[in-house]
């Protein structure tokens, strides 16, 4: 057992049908609390609903990976919410 080698994957929900991957952070080695320095850029439609997933995953190999959390929301959620 060792600390999670984090990677988060960003994820948009569009024509009401499918997550589409719009980027994702690097892998950062041995760490529980990661502080990702690659930024993902969404585009902002403020009269429009615009659904996005956060996924965590543990990186252990290039061919090896495992599922340790994700969370969905608004891209408006997020700008609504104060500092």
């Amino acid at each position: 057992m060792s600390k999670s080698d984090p990677r988060c994957s960003v994820f948009e929900y569009i024509n009401d049908s499918q997550w589409v991957l719009r980027g994702q952070t690097e892998t950062i080695n041995n760490n529980l609390n990661p502080d990702f320095s690659r930024s993902i850029t969404l585009d902002y439609f403020f009269e429009k609903s615009q659904r996005i997933k956060f996924v965590m995953d543990d990186i252990d190999s290039a061919s090896s990976s495992e599922n340790i959390g994700e969370i969905e929301t608004t891209i408006a959620g997020i700008m609504g919410k104060k500092a």
